[in-house]
């Protein structure tokens, strides 16, 4: 009889052993979803700058350059209360410095925003900006500053800076 009451003692302590162990692998399952839904459920901002040469005039003219800029939300929750500005960066005077406040009350994954495109201009005096003699070089760079808001209250912000590469003659992304 001490031999069948031990055996259901040592029973009932497994029992709970193996409970304690799977309720902690469930703890930690169900922790991971709640992180995964919190990343999954919060907006995503990314943003694309190219360039775009446009023959307005004719091609008997030279090119005239206009940047091209899209934000969008790659996140399944919409950014509310989208506010920042886009910003022309010369790092010489030769184009001038331009900057487009962005205002939106919510940004859904589904459709992105168009900037206003921007036709890059002369900083040396009125005119649009044109290559000189076949030449494509000069530089300058596009920032874009954001904040929203997701689930929280909290401020999200977004920053990102597009050079312009000249042996592509496109926007490249680089770490800001």
């Amino acid at each position: 009889m001490a031999i069948i009451a031990l055996i259901g003692v040592v029973i009932a302590l497994a029992s709970v052993i193996v409970a304690q162990q799977v309720g902690l692998i469930q703890t930690k399952a169900l922790r991971e979803a709640n992180a995964l839904n919190r990343r999954l459920a919060s907006p995503k901002i990314a943003s694309t700058v190219r360039v775009e040469q446009r023959y307005d005039n004719g091609r008997n003219f030279p090119p005239w350059f206009y940047l091209l800029t899209t934000i969008s939300n790659e996140g399944q929750l919409a950014a509310d209360d989208l506010r920042g500005e886009w910003k022309l960066v010369p790092t010489t005077r030769e184009i001038a410095e331009r900057t487009i406040p962005i205002h939106l009350d919510s940004l859904g994954s589904s459709q992105p925003y168009q900037v206003q495109e921007v036709r890059l201009e002369s900083g040396l005096g009125p005119g649009v900006w044109t290559s000189r003699g076949g030449s494509n070089t000069i530089q300058f760079a596009v920032t874009i500053e954001l904040t929203c808001r997701g689930l929280t209250d909290q401020p999200e912000r977004y920053t990102a800076r597009n050079e312009y590469d000249n042996s592509s003659q496109q926007m490249v992304r680089v770490p800001s």
